[in-house]
């Protein structure tokens, strides 16, 4: 049963609270309470469940999106006295369907605190449907469509005002017409479809749209742990901007090897398209990943997509659905590449790597070679975090490394963008502007300097003996771009079959995006 709910800010600053009853705690009562339970310290935002009574739990759900933290209050005393129980993930399941629900219910691709709070009374509506008597509503009223029926947007209330206000004054003027009253208002301005087969994600009163449409973006988010075997220390990471086939197949002739790799993908939709069943089929070329078991909205037929990609050797995915209304989350999948790929093999850019240069050997040289592209334009936001290591000595039990603390990095020449150090330590981010044009090539070469010793007491050759055992041992790369997907995957079509009720299929605008974002590649030296 759930008690109260609640949603704040990354520092846990309350934005809202629903409390259906007068017996929920406000959040500063309940932050209270999970500080002074035992074995919790301050840092309470690193939790998911906190047991603040012998039933009561609180559960909190972090949404990487909006960067908002959703929390609810539960107890299980009920589930227990029936014999039923509760899983521990239903909360945060249900509060990851509540993130999704309100944008979808905004239309927005990203909420904002000043979105959330300018609309506080409808959130409150939005929880008094969402909750019933302690428990959510079945799942065929969870649907954006079907909230907003209930709920309408601030400009579907104005016109509500204005119409009602409109069709009263004729009715006082005409009182032969109070008889058809009913016809007029809130159900004159929109259209029922009577039809038992309407699928519940869809709505069933509608205002037909003037433009028909279907827009599909595709979203790629990838991380990878590359390291390097053999003896080759220069290439460590170059790509035409998506998985080759070739190199899939075997061929492992980089000298880097993948230690991890995986692509988190998903498709969102924004469909405004006539008629109560209107079918989509999309088919797309998958470039021989495999989608292993993707996540899917309740509009596709898990069926059709069953039985149409049956295959293991088809090169085409085919899935079929019937859109919801506005914005939604058509699918989630997973591409494992530890076994599909080699490291030359993924992303737009190339990076090189080499250490012991200059008359010393200790300075370091970075090269970057952002490919050319027909399809991408730019790349976004590209950061290259540096991490320098001690070498050991052959005479060390240990034949790792060891981290050296003290030092300072000292950049010789810089092509592009800026460098950022650590203070403290010896690692530092090269990032460059927030957009840099494909076809680019950047260079970054530095050293080491050493600040445990005073240049007054200490001799410059005992100098270059320390900072010359420092290498750069790792880097790690975050970039994004739109025109491709890393995965090579691709739309064939996108076909609107059916259910179409005021226009062809023709008059239908079809749009996809692509977007694809490195959030963390790691390059190991051995």
């Amino acid at each position: 049963m759930y008690l109260s709910f609640y949603i704040t800010d990354s520092r846990n600053g309350l934005i809202f609270q629903y409390l259906p009853s007068a017996n929920a705690p406000t959040f500063s009562d309940l932050w209270v309470k999970m500080k002074s339970v035992e074995n919790v310290d301050s840092d309470i935002s690193s939790f998911y469940e906190i047991k603040i009574g012998k039933y009561l739990n609180v559960s909190r759900y972090h949404s990487n999106v909006n960067n908002l933290n959703y929390w609810c209050l539960s107890s299980k005393e009920n589930d227990i006295s029936n014999g039923s129980g509760t899983n521990r993930i239903e909360p945060l399941v249900l509060l990851e369907n509540i993130d999704t629900i309100l944008m979808e219910y905004f239309n927005k691709d990203q909420l904002t605190v000043k979105k959330l709070t300018n609309n506080s009374d409808r959130l409150t509506m939005i929880f008094n449907y969402i909750i019933d008597d302690g428990e959510p509503q079945l799942s065929g009223n969870l649907y954006s469509n079907k909230i907003k029926e209930v709920i309408p947007l601030q400009n579907d209330f104005t016109k509500i005002i204005h119409s009602t206000a409109k069709n009263l004054s004729n009715a006082v003027a005409n009182s032969s017409q109070k008889k058809d009253l009913r016809y007029h208002g809130v159900m004159s301005s929109n259209t029922t479809i009577m039809d038992d087969n309407a699928v519940p994600w869809r709505t069933t009163k509608f205002t037909p749209y003037s433009k028909e449409e279907i827009y599909l973006d595709f979203k790629e988010k990838v991380k990878l742990v590359f390291q390097k075997h053999g003896n080759g220390k220069r290439r460590i990471f170059s790509s035409n901007g998506y998985i080759n086939n070739e190199l899939k197949s075997g061929n492992r002739s980089s000298r880097m090897r993948l230690v991890h790799g995986s692509i988190y993908g998903s498709i969102e939709g924004h469909s405004l398209l006539n008629g109560n069943m209107p079918t989509i089929e999309l088919n797309l070329n998958n470039n021989g990943s495999n989608l292993g078991i993707p996540r899917f909205h309740n509009c596709v037929n898990i069926e059709d997509y069953i039985v149409d990609n049956e295959d293991p050797n088809l090169l085409n995915t085919k899935i079929k659905f019937i859109p919801p209304d506005g914005k939604f989350h058509l699918m989630d999948y997973n591409i494992n590449l530890q076994n599909d790929m080699s490291s030359n093999d993924m992303g737009l850019i190339s990076i090189n790597f080499e250490n012991n240069l200059g008359l010393n050997d200790d300075e370091f040289e970075i090269t970057v070679n952002i490919n050319g592209s027909s399809k991408v334009s730019k790349i976004k936001n590209l950061v290259i975090d540096l991490r320098f290591f001690e070498k050991m000595n052959n005479n060390d039990d240990n034949d790792s490394s060891v981290e050296l603390p003290q030092g300072k990095i000292k950049i010789l020449r810089n092509t592009h963008g800026r460098f950022s150090h650590d203070v403290g330590a010896v690692t530092g981010s090269w990032i460059f502007d927030v957009s840099t044009p494909t076809g680019t090539i950047a260079v970054l070469r530095g050293c080491i300097e050493d600040v445990s010793v005073s240049k007054d007491t200490e001799s410059q050759e005992s100098k270059t003996k320390s900072v010359g055992s420092m290498i750069l041992q790792a880097l790690n790369v975050k970039y994004e771009y739109e025109g491709q997907l890393i995965s090579g995957i691709k739309v064939n079509s996108i076909d609107v079959s059916k259910g179409l009720r005021s226009s062809t299929t023709s008059n239908v605008f079809k749009g996809f995006k692509y977007i694809s974002e490195m959030i963390d590649c790691e390059l190991r030296e051995c």
